[in-house]
């Protein structure tokens, strides 16, 4: 900027000293300041600062002296700094280590805001480095390991839930994926991840986030499947959602911290709040029904679960009955209530809806190199709701049976005569039945 201001000056002057008076006019430069004065004969002298600025240079910031952790670990580390979640608008930690290629998801042991409901209970995110299951990746916070958060005790394999990390107060994620296990034990053969919480915050920091999906149904593959089963009668319930606005979400988060006088210490406080509406997979078109493949190669159809509908008493000769009205039909029937065929995906989750409150503090003080103190508390109050499908009686899910099946008392007022003759009451007081019925929907 100072050279161009030199020219510039250099210019105005010249163009002046033309329009004066003759070609005697001359024009000179130097000097330490920058002024014009007038001399006899038409001389006018600038004077610029053409010399200092002779003297600039190129500034190159090469980044030698920025930390890496590769150069001095024994292991390779994957760093993820929190520009990252900035970016790409995460505010679950599970949806950033998603995107890593060392994570993996199943549906069979882990967990996540998209798990699936038939084999998990969901409600909590864990990490699963090279897909060897939650319980061989170990979790660390700040260096420590972080407690196990799975409320679930029907899990054999419980591992640290990710969702109690604030998301607000990371400085960035370390993960190794190798030779951990020589340190931490067996679970860490899969790998670590640390995460690095911020310590020498000062000041005030809100953010707050607004998000929602939109999504326009253009998959006319499943809707012709979809309309082809609604045709046919025995696949329920089906329909082609309409274009949707939904999974609404929100997030606020505020931080504030103090470095001690001397540079020695800190204290940071933090609050978020996470809120998002679930979604179901009744209001995509591409998972409204479950889809299976058909030896029409390059084809697939509707179907469900055939334990809808179906009674398959004993001692009638292998007869399978459904009910139709008031009466029984044999199975299956079209277009009965409930269906033959039950269709259980709209009723299932593609993203399950989560409140969650994050509270806590951070407090350290360094008296010197071989003494420090610190103080930390983390409170999280996560609340989540996981829908699968309408439960009833299954076949073979009675305990109190050795095969699994089902009493009925023939002297239920619900029967006719006909419908008791027709699954094996004529002079019983119960029958036995493999069942299939589907209960009334309460939501």
């Amino acid at each position: 900027m100072i050279t161009g201001a030199a020219l510039l000056a250099l210019g105005v002057a010249t163009a002046q000293a033309a329009d004066s008076t003759s070609s005697s006019d001359v024009v000179t430069t130097g000097g330490q300041g920058a002024v014009s004065t007038p001399a006899s004969g038409g001389i006018k002298t600038v004077t610029a600062a053409a010399d200092a600025t002779a003297q600039t240079a190129e500034i190159v910031v090469t980044g030698s002296r920025i930390p890496r952790p590769n150069l001095t670990s024994v292991s390779p580390i994957n760093a993820v700094t929190h520009q990252e979640f900035q970016l790409q608008g995460h505010t679950d930690v599970i949806d950033l280590l998603n995107t890593l290629p060392q994570n993996f998801q199943n549906n069979v042991s882990d967990f996540s805001n998209t798990s699936n409901p038939l084999s998990s209970p969901g409600g909590l995110s864990t990490a699963d480095l090279r897909g060897l299951g939650p319980q061989r990746t170990l979790v660390l916070v700040n260096g420590r390991r972080l407690g196990i958060g799975d409320a679930n005790t029907g899990n054999p394999n419980p591992a640290p839930d990710l969702d109690q990390i604030p998301v607000s107060m990371i400085d960035h994620v370390e993960v190794v994926t190798g030779g951990a296990s020589a340190t931490y034990g067996s679970d860490a053969i899969a790998g670590v991840v640390n995460f690095i919480l911020k310590k020498d915050f000062e000041g005030i920091q809100v953010d707050g986030t607004l998000g929602v999906d939109q999504h326009g149904q253009h998959n006319h593959f499943v809707q012709k499947a979809i309309r082809d089963a609604q045709a046919a009668g025995l696949v329920g319930p089906l329909s082609i959602p309409p274009n949707r606005w939904d999974g609404g979400n929100e997030n606020g988060s505020i931080i504030m911290g103090a470095n001690a006088p001397d540079g020695k210490g800190n204290a940071t406080v933090y609050f978020e709040y996470n809120n998002r509406d679930p979604v179901k997979q009744g209001n995509r078109d591409w998972s409204a029904c479950f889809l299976l493949d058909s030896s029409v190669p390059n084809s697939q159809f509707c179907s469900g679960s055939s334990n809808s509908n179906r009674f398959a008493p004993r001692g009638v000769g292998g007869k399978v009955f459904t009910v139709a009205g008031s009466g029984f039909l044999p199975y299956p029937q079209l277009n009965t209530s409930p269906p033959a065929i039950f269709n259980s995906n709209p009723y299932e989750y593609l993203s399950r809806g989560d409140t969650r409150y994050v509270a806590g503090y951070l407090a350290h003080y360094d008296f010197n190199r071989a003494l420090t103190v610190y103080s930390e508390f983390n409170f999280m109050d996560d609340r989540t709701i996981t829908q699968i499908a309408p439960s009833g009686l299954f076949r073979g899910g009675n305990p109190g049976d050795p095969f699994g099946d089902w009493r009925i008392n023939c002297n239920n007022p619900f029967l006719t005569a006909t419908s008791a003759a027709d699954i094996g009451c004529a002079g019983a007081d119960f029958t036995t039945v493999g069942a299939g019925t589907v209960a009334e929907v309460v939501e």
